[in-house]
C-alpha cells in the first residue's frame, strides 16, 4: 500500500482491540438442508452477519462472529482511509485482485486518501458503514480460515445514501479486497447484501460514492471559460499584428512616393 494510508495489519489490529458491540458463536448446523452448503445462522444478537453458507456441508464445528458497529473514531477513520486506499489501488489495476473499479477514478493513484485526509477524500469516495469479524472453527477447534463460503450482511437503510452501490470487502494478506456483492433486498429499515468470500476475517459493509456530477460541470466550466479567453486573446493578437503590418506596409509606399529617383 503507498501513500500514507494505515497498512491492514495495523487497522485490523485496531479493530480487534475495539470492544465488540456483539459477539455470538454457534456450531455449525445446516440450518437450510434443501439448499446447497451448510447454512448457520448467528444467534439474534448479532445485528449485522445474518447468515453464513459454508460451501463445505461436510465441515463441523462452530462459526464466531463478532460485530463492530460503533468503534472508536480513530478506528473508524483508519479503517476508512485503509479502504479507500486498497480500493483505489485495485480500481487502478483491476488485474492486482479480483476487485471491481465502479465508483473509483481510473487514476486511482492520485486520488489515494491518507489516514489525515481521510474526511477530505477517503469519506468522499468510500462509506465505511459496519465492520465483524468473522471464524470459522473445526470440529477440534482449529481456524479454517480458507473455508469458501458465502457471508449474508444486513444494514441499516439509513446508513446509506445509494444502497445500489454498497458493497462488502473483505481483510486479506495483500490489503482490502471487494467481493462480489449482490444487494438480495432493500427496504424502508434494512439492506441486505450476500457476497462470496474465499476465506474469512474482518468484513465490511461499505458504500462506494461515484463521482460528483457538480464537479464534472464545474470543471467543463472551466475549460469552456478557458478556451474562450484563449480564442480572444489569439484574435486580439492576430488583429494587432495585422494593423502593425498594414502600418508598416502604408508607411513604406508613402516614402517611396516621396522618392523620386532626379529630384
Amino acid at each position: 500500500m503507498a501513500g500514507n494510508s494505515p497498512d491492514i495489519r495495523e487497522v485490523a489490529d485496531r479493530v480487534r482491540s475495539s470492544n465488540p458491540d456483539a459477539a455470538t458463536e454457534v456450531e455449525i448446523d445446516d440450518t437450510r438442508p434443501d439448499t446447497p452448503g451448510a447454512t448457520v445462522r448467528p444467534e439474534t444478537t448479532t445485528q449485522t452477519v445474518t447468515e453464513v453458507t459454508l460451501d463445505d456441508e461436510t465441515l463441523r464445528g462452530s462459526v464466531e462472529v463478532k460485530e463492530y458497529t460503533n468503534p472508536p473514531a480513530e478506528v473508524t477513520d483508519a479503517l476508512t482511509a485503509s479502504v479507500a486506499s486498497d480500493l483505489a489501488d485495485a480500481a487502478a489495476d483491476p488485474s492486482e485482485r479480483g476487485t471491481s473499479d465502479e465508483g473509483f477514478d481510473s487514476e486511482g493513484d492520485e486520488e489515494k486518501p491518507t489516514e489525515d485526509s481521510t474526511a477530505e477524500t477517503g469519506e468522499s469516495a468510500v462509506n465505511v458503514v459496519t465492520v465483524a469479524d468473522i471464524s470459522v472453527f473445526d470440529e477440534a477447534g482449529e481456524p479454517a480460515s480458507d473455508t469458501p463460503a458465502t457471508v449474508t450482511m444486513q444494514v441499516d437503510t439509513a446508513e446509506l445514501n445509494e444502497p445500489e452501490n454498497a458493497v462488502v470487502v473483505h481483510e486479506t494478506d495483500d490489503g482490502w479486497e471487494q467481493l462480489e456483492t449482490t444487494v438480495e433486498t432493500t427496504t424502508a429499515e434494512t439492506v441486505t447484501l450476500r457476497a462470496k468470500t474465499g476465506g474469512f476475517s474482518l468484513f465490511a459493509v461499505a458504500e462506494l460514492n461515484g463521482e460528483d456530477d457538480t464537479d464534472s460541470e464545474e470543471t467543463a466550466n472551466a475549460i469552456n471559460a478557458t478556451t474562450a479567453a484563449n480564442a480572444t486573446a489569439t484574435t486580439t493578437n492576430s488583429t494587432l499584428g495585422f494593423g502593425i503590418g498594414a502600418s508598416f506596409i502604408a508607411l513604406a509606399a508613402t516614402t517611396l512616393l516621396a522618392w523620386r529617383p532626379g529630384r
